[in-house]
């Protein structure tokens, strides 16, 4: 879990380094220069950005447990800038090592993420958030509901056709789930394609 833990505390020290040497930000005022915006009431329709997604990565249990592929839909959209709210399902299995039991989870996750602005690349295209919501899990015959939590740090970079951005984004994240149940808490890593609408 340490070792976990420093991972998501040296991706949001980094984050937090460069907001505050920050960059050109495409609006004006007094967050201009920084990769922090002024929150605000959406203005336009557009700002809703809402999306669906799909995404894949690996999940490395704590303890004894093998890594195990990860797989999942989300939708969101921004509700108030620069915050947006999110929607997961997905599922991952891991076995132990010591008696080959998998414990599954089917995770339902409800996500509040921070936007990063500004013109630095990637970062800019970057969030922070928490989420949250029920887990069913499932070892060795038994089916239990627990509570999730959900930490996580991503960035979604807009794919281009020619000179102009499409609809269709492609990025990652690192996130640490930590379980209810006292079942081993979990560091995964996905890879994320969008549409945003």
């Amino acid at each position: 879990m340490k070792k976990h833990m420093t991972k998501i505390l040296s991706l949001l020290t980094s984050l937090t380094l460069l907001s505050a040497v920050g960059g050109a930000q495409e609006t004006v005022g007094p967050a201009a220069g920084s990769i922090i915006s002024e929150p605000r009431a959406l203005a336009t329709e557009s700002e809703l950005k809402p999306h669906l997604g799909f995404l894949l990565g690996l999940s490395n249990p704590e303890g004894a447990y093998s890594s195990g592929a990860e797989i999942g839909l989300t939708m969101g959209y921004q509700f108030y800038i620069p915050y947006s709210l999110g929607f997961e399902l997905s599922t991952v299995g891991n076995e132990s090592s010591s008696d080959s039991a998998e414990l599954r989870r089917t995770k339902v996750i409800a996500q509040l993420n921070y936007n990063f602005a500004g013109n630095i690349p990637v970062i800019s295209k970057s969030y922070v958030g928490l989420g949250m919501g029920p887990m069913l899990e499932s070892f060795r015959g038994d089916d239990e509901v627990v509570w999730g939590v959900m930490p996580m740090i991503g960035f979604d970079i807009p794919l281009t056709g020619g000179k102009t951005e499409n609809n269709f984004s492609l990025g990652g994240n690192a996130r640490y789930l930590i379980s209810s149940s006292g079942l081993p808490n979990v560091f995964s890593t996905n890879v994320a394609a969008k549409y945003w609408f």
